[in-house]
């Protein structure tokens, strides 16, 4: 649940001015890639007649990524 998602967040926070410093461009462009799927997606969920598939495609992403290597 929440607490897995935001175990990382938990720890020093020092670490994550580095990360950030180091990362700030990629992790901006995902940053902004995650808001566009996330905008779709409150869309498609928000009109009369729900439509799925953009939110099914996001969980299905977010599954695919949060696989540990084989």
């Amino acid at each position: 649940g929440f607490a897995s998602v935001t175990r990382v967040a938990g720890g020093n926070p020092a670490v994550w001015n580095d990360i950030l410093a180091t990362n700030a461009d990629e992790i901006a462009g995902a940053l902004r890639e995650l808001c566009s799927d996330l905008e779709r997606v409150a869309d498609d969920l928000g009109r009369p007649h729900p439509e799925l598939a953009s939110a099914l495609d996001l969980i299905d992403r977010a599954r695919t990524l949060g696989r540990p290597p084989h």
